[in-house]
């Protein structure tokens, strides 16, 4: 394989919500990103999953629910990039559509929406590693959110330096950003389905 061919990357949009939240926030930023990426073959958009990142995407009806609403950007790469990942792949191919479409969301939520918290995800799996970073950002609008979206870089660091220098079983490395706070070792699990539920019901500070 060559260098080229080990840098290509593969992308799903996941999220998790009810109706509203699909089509004012799931929809409107997967559009962008296909039109972002239009044209680039290094970038290809997938519907299959590793066994150990599938999750439940319906609505939740518990009460302890504490997120309302989920979206995220999950890129899969064959090979360990390391700290090259968010510096210059995502930074380049992903993150304008993500402002761009996430940007306009808020003057298209109600009021109720508003009051719940939600969480913006950039998940990046490597199959050689078999190790998935979630990064997930918390607020109750994308303005918000999206004003933390710079860490996600330093973040990602933390992590891959992490993974350079401890040994851990778990494929799962979760960090989460709540208005400029994050935790500085991963909380780590077996699979998203249980990360998911663990954001899912997490009392927040806001």
């Amino acid at each position: 394989m060559n260098e080229s061919e080990s840098n290509d990357c593969e992308y799903t949009v996941f999220a998790g919500g009810d109706s509203c939240f699909f089509s004012s926030v799931a929809f409107p930023l997967t559009a962008a990103l296909e039109e972002e990426l239009r044209g680039d073959d290094s970038v290809k958009k997938t519907k299959k999953l590793p066994d150990f990142l599938h999750v439940d995407s319906r609505p939740q009806a518990d009460a302890s629910v504490i997120i309302g609403g989920v979206v995220g950007i999950f890129m899969f790469f064959t090979s360990w990039l390391g700290k090259k990942v968010l510096d210059e792949i995502y930074e380049a191919k992903f993150r304008p559509a993500i402002k761009r479409a996430l940007g306009e969301v808020d003057n298209n939520m109600s009021k109720e929406k508003k009051r719940s918290l939600t969480m913006l995800q950039v998940g990046v799996s490597y199959d050689d590693k078999r190790v998935f970073i979630l990064i997930g950002i918390v607020g109750y609008t994308f303005s918000e959110i999206l004003a933390s979206e710079h860490m996600l870089a330093s973040v990602h660091r933390n992590a891959v330096e992490w993974i350079e220098n401890n040994s851990f079983a778990e494929p799962i490395l979760l960090y989460i950003i709540n208005h400029g706070n994050v935790n500085v070792e991963p909380i780590r699990f077996d699979s998203l389905i249980h990360a998911d539920r663990y954001i899912r019901t997490i009392e927040f500070e806001c």
